[in-house]
């Protein structure tokens, strides 16, 4: 027989009261702790919805009840008059959009890094300077707003939301950019016109992803070269940039879909640009344009075609080729008539023709079964045809800007589709 084990308990009772008394207090400080958490979290609803009655949002658009709000994944506020997000709205934990556009807000919280599901953020049309360091910790954030805002220059911290795949810093006032910004390797889109930018950092052409690449408006001379080592772009617009010619390594990129050449200072066009053949949006323009490429009638896929602020008199003859177009633009040119060619256009919806020298509407315009809206703003027209009244998909005229300021009896049904 083996020895007998015996379990030896020996008692302390000095220990065992502290002990107990240790376990209590801890169980108290928690419990405590919890009621504490739990009222915080009930002061900050009750002051959101404060905010929220405070700035008139509407209950079905913006929930009261707490539970809705602790759930809220949405948070979309436009036009309002704000001057800042309160502290708060870091709590709103399930947030993956957030949206305060045009609403004059000066101040982001920091508490907005805490916001860790957020996939968008959209801030554009505020007075915003700088932003709070924290949201360099969204690591989910993929599209990011800032267009529209004061921004003299970015933080560097914002190129550490690698993740993203838009970003929009249009129309702001900066003057340069970093050589950060080619960490952001996911980026699909790049808005950076309408700033004071003399030029743009090469790192961009390290944006392999990049389909999307806007910098208009900017204080440029000339296309950067690196442009071309962006093969994937789908859509680029160098509009309103000061550019004198287009250099033919553009022509490189075959993959574009769409692409805006308006208001630079241009004397002409290349005609590499009837090589685009995947080409569905086409805007040129520029006052010293005085014609168009006939290189351009291959581009057979378009569905928007704008040819602005030029000093054509007679649009080109080759849009009627065009059998798929949904929009026309020809404004701000020197246009005398309205081209035969429009009426053989039967899928067109828009048709632009404002601020020309146009003095009659021709019948064929009846032909254009589709079409939707029709602008002749700022011309000399003096009376419509009838064939207007064979447009049944008509919703919107504008004739500001006319002699003409009345419908005949015939035309009395568009009265509230018209405008003069």
């Amino acid at each position: 027989m083996g020895k007998n084990k015996h379990i030896v308990v020996k008692d302390n009772t000095k220990l065992s009261l502290y002990k107990v008394e240790n376990f209590l207090s801890i169980t108290d400080n928690i419990l405590q702790h919890r009621t504490e958490l739990l009222l915080s979290k009930n002061d900050w609803i009750d002051e959101l919805i404060v905010w929220l009655e405070n700035n008139n949002l509407l209950e079905y658009e913006y929930p009261r009840n707490k539970k809705e709000l602790i759930s809220l994944e949405k948070l979309e506020l436009y036009g309002l008059d704000l001057t800042s997000i309160p502290d708060v709205i870091g709590n709103l934990s399930n947030l993956v959009s957030l949206k305060v556009a045009i609403s004059g807000i000066t101040r982001i919280p920091a508490s907005i890094g805490n916001l860790n599901h957020l996939e968008t953020l959209c801030l554009d049309g505020n007075k915003l300077t700088e932003l709070p360091k924290s949201i360099s910790g969204l690591s989910n954030l993929k599209t990011l707003i800032l267009e529209g805002n004061e921004f003299i220059e970015l933080p560097d911290f914002i190129f550490d939301l690698t993740n993203l795949i838009e970003l929009d810093v249009g129309s702001n006032k900066l003057t340069n950019i970093s050589d950060s910004i080619s960490k952001l390797t996911n980026l699909e889109k790049l808005s950076i016109g309408s700033n004071q930018l003399a030029s743009i950092p090469e790192a961009i052409g390290n944006l392999n992803k990049l389909r999307d690449l806007r910098f208009g408006g900017n204080q440029l001379t000339s296309v950067p070269r690196f442009i071309e080592k962006l093969s994937h772009l789908r859509s680029l617009f160098i509009n309103d940039s000061g550019l004198k010619t287009i250099p033919d390594f553009l022509s490189t990129l075959n993959k574009l879909e769409k692409l805006e050449l308006s208001s630079n200072q241009l004397v002409e066009f290349p005609d590499f640009l009837g090589d685009f053949s995947n080409l569905k949006t086409l805007r040129l323009g520029g006052k010293k344009i005085t014609s168009i490429p006939e290189s351009i009638c291959r581009l057979t896929r378009l569905d928007h075609l704008a040819i602005l602020d030029t000093e054509l008199t007679v649009a080109p003859a080759f849009i009627g080729n065009f059998s798929e177009l949904t929009a026309l633009i020809l404004c701000h040119n020197q246009l005398t008539e309205i081209p035969e060619f429009i009426g053989d256009l039967s899928k067109l919806e828009r048709l632009i023709l404002n601020d020309n020298q146009l003095t009659e509407i021709p019948d064929f315009i009846g032909n254009c079964k589709n079409l939707k809206v029709l602008v002749l703003a700022g011309n000399n027209i003096t009376k419509l045809p009838l064939s207007l009244r064979n447009l049944t998909s008509l919703k919107r005229i504008n004739l500001r800007d006319n002699p003409i300021k009345k419908l005949p009896p015939e035309l009395i049904h568009l009265q509230d589709i018209i405008t003069f």
